[in-house]
This record gives C-alpha cells, sequence and structure tokens, in this order.
C-alpha cells in the first residue's frame, strides 16, 4: 500500500481540507459546492501520520448562519438556471462532510485503530483509490464502533462501506459474508440489525 502523500494533481482524489478535528472524528471542508464523496467512501487525511476515515455525513449550508438562503428560483424553469442566474451561490454556501476515524499508518503499515493525535487542521483530504481500499478493508473489526456513533445514520454508512468496500474485492460475496459474521461475533443479540446491514450493502 502507498503512504498518502500530499496531492500533486486535481485527479489525485482531494476534494478538501480539514477544518474541524478530534481524535475520533474530521471535518473537511469540500472545495466545490456538493462535492463531497459518496455516504461510505474511505478517505485519506494528512501527510506525516495519514488518517483513514468513513464518510458518515455531509451538508451544505450558508457560509453566514446569520443570512440562511433565500428562494431565487420563481418563474425559472430548472434548478441549474437558478445557479446560472445567482454564480455568488458559490461563494455564499459550503458543503462539508464528517469522516468517523477508522485508522492511521504507522510507517508504512496500516494500523486500524485511533491515531495517538488528531488531523491537523487544512491537511488534505483525499478519496482513497480502489487499492487502498481493498487493503484497508483487510480488516472490519472496527465496524462495530462505528455503528456507535452519533453521527448521521450508522447503519446506512456502514451499509455503504461495505459496499463500496465489496466492489474492490475480487470476490464482493465472501468478503461481505466474512464482514457480517464478525460484526454478529462483536454484536451479540443485534443479529437483526446485522442481517439488515448487510441487505442494505448487497442491494
Amino acid at each position: 500500500m502507498t503512504t498518502p502523500n500530499g496531492p500533486s494533481s486535481p485527479t489525485d482524489g482531494r476534494v478538501g481540507e480539514v477544518v474541524r478535528a478530534s481524535t475520533t472524528e474530521f471535518e473537511t471542508g469540500c472545495y466545490e459546492l456538493y462535492q463531497s464523496p459518496p455516504l461510505g467512501a474511505l478517505v485519506v487525511c494528512g501527510e506525516e501520520t495519514p488518517i483513514f476515515g468513513v464518510v458518515a455525513d455531509s451538508l451544505t449550508e450558508s457560509m453566514d448562519p446569520t443570512r440562511p438562503p433565500a428562494p431565487r428560483g420563481a418563474g425559472m424553469a430548472s434548478e441549474r438556471e437558478v445557479y446560472d442566474d445567482n454564480p455568488q451561490l458559490s461563494r455564499l454556501l459550503s458543503t462539508r462532510f464528517t469522516s468517523l476515524a477508522v485508522g492511521h499508518m504507522s510507517g508504512s503499515d496500516i494500523r486500524w485503530r485511533l491515531a495517538p493525535n488528531p488531523a491537523r487542521i487544512l491537511s488534505f483530504v483525499r478519496i482513497c483509490d480502489d487499492d487502498e481500499t481493498r487493503d484497508f478493508s483487510a480488516e472490519v473489526g472496527f465496524l462495530p464502533r462505528l455503528l456507535d456513533a452519533r453521527v448521521g445514520s450508522p447503519d446506512e454508512f456502514v451499509a455503504a462501506y461495505l459496499r463500496r468496500c465489496a466492489a474492490v474485492h475480487s470476490d464482493p460475496e465472501s468478503f461481505v459474508i466474512r464482514a457480517g459474521k464478525e460484526m454478529a461475533g462483536m454484536l451479540p443479540g443485534q443479529l437483526r440489525r446485522v442481517s439488515a446491514i448487510l441487505r442494505t450493502a448487497t442491494s
């Protein structure tokens, strides 16, 4: 697995920078409006100690909380026309997303546990490529911790994460079955919940 480095081109998957961070999660401000990664995507931030996160929630709102957006589309034929007629919206609105920390790099090795320190503010955040996603999803023991998160809808983003990981494995069905067995073993008494997550992940 290649240790994540600072992005060198607009095509390297970089989507924004860390604007808030704790040891358990980090929030990213997107460079482009509405361009947050999909729910459940694996992302990575930082250079010295890259930290991995699973996208759990995203938000678009006014940059100035005292000035919420007002309707502008009366008489217009499409939503696209609203934005074309109001180009300043890209400067008045912002898109952010929250990722739950699930691991980090220690030298060239993946550690599936929280990093010793939070991500640095303004660390670059990018979407992991297929190889990185495949390597990281070799371990799923952290998933029950995500299901206790108070961010977004945990069952939905865990299912989305499993679905995205399965897509990059040579045997998607075996991956999902293994993940389900491990979750079931770590979540006694919650078999119905685990089954529902797996159904969503494979639908």
